[in-house]
């Protein structure tokens, strides 16, 4: 009786250590579970801040889109405005040879006034002299008379000439005004075009160098994009595959535990039944 009832004994406390054994391996994967658990935290915070920095980037590149989409803009802006003062030029040397071509014909005329207007001189001087030499008036009246009506008319032509050359040399004046404003004018365009094309030059470097670095910088944006997205894809995938490994070994260790927890108790309760039944032997044995 004593032997079996140690026999009971070291069975009851060996139950009762792997009772102890499974519980702890319990609260081991639990804490194994609750580190799991903040991995997978810790990974969705990395998730989060990825996908913002992700957001950022591509904010950014919307925005360096949108500013070379203004430059260019401008640089087509400032293309029309050269344009239109090319323009601007070309009416105004095309008024300025039509101008020079009226004071060449206003010359012309002057020359042919001046040459009209000594040969009236000089007739004029002979009709004096003829009149001069006129000894007897009585006699030549009717030549005289007809000379002194050519004079007048002569010197009629003379005023009217002169009056007509005083035109032509006002209206030269005025053209040779307007050609000298022309030419300042032409002379203000052409700096205005150079100054505009040099910007436009400028910008158009400007604009070429900014697309060349908005190309680069989307390209690496794109591949860090890429290199981020890859790493973490592949990242999430081993880690979801490292969790369900994880997972599915406490789930089956949890199982056996708790398959050896029912164990044990079925044992420890066969056990406590024998032991009842040898403490009532025991006593009618005693009495």
């Amino acid at each position: 009786m004593m032997h079996a009832e140690m026999e009971l004994m070291e069975n009851i406390k060996l139950n009762e250590c792997n009772v102890a054994t499974a519980n702890a391996r319990i609260k081991h994967f639990k804490e194994l579970i609750a580190q799991e658990h903040a991995r997978f935290k810790t990974l969705s915070r990395k998730l989060d801040g990825d996908t913002n920095e992700l957001k950022s980037l591509e904010e950014e590149q919307v925005v360096a889109e949108a500013k070379h989409s203004e430059f260019r803009y401008a640089v087509a802006k400032r293309e029309r405005e050269v344009q239109v003062l090319r323009a601007q030029f070309q009416q105004q040397r095309a008024a300025m040879l039509s101008l020079r071509c009226q004071i060449l014909d206003a010359t012309t005329k002057l020359d042919k006034l001046s040459s009209t207007d000594a040969l009236v001189e000089k007739e004029a001087q002979n009709v004096t002299a003829a009149l001069g030499e006129c000894a007897k008036p009585t006699k030549q009246r009717a030549s005289r008379q007809k000379i002194r009506a050519k004079i007048r008319y002569t010197q009629q032509f003379i005023v009217q000439m002169g009056e007509e050359t005083n035109q032509l040399i006002e209206k030269r004046a005025k053209l040779e005004a307007e050609v000298r404003k022309c030419e300042q004018e032409t002379h203000k365009l052409r700096e205005s075009i150079f100054l505009k094309e040099r910007g436009t030059d400028v910008l158009f470097k400007r604009l070429r160098d900014d697309t060349h670095r908005v190309v680069k910088e989307n390209g690496k944006i794109e591949g860090k994009l890429k290199a981020k997205r890859r790493k973490y894809r592949l990242k999430t995938k081993n880690e979801a595959n490292s969790l369900k490994r994880r997972v599915t070994f406490i789930t089956s260790e949890l199982e056996r535990g708790q398959m050896t927890n029912e164990d044990a108790l079925s044992s420890v309760g066969a056990l406590s039944t024998q032991r009842e039944e040898l403490e009532q032997r025991y006593a009618s044995a005693s009495c």
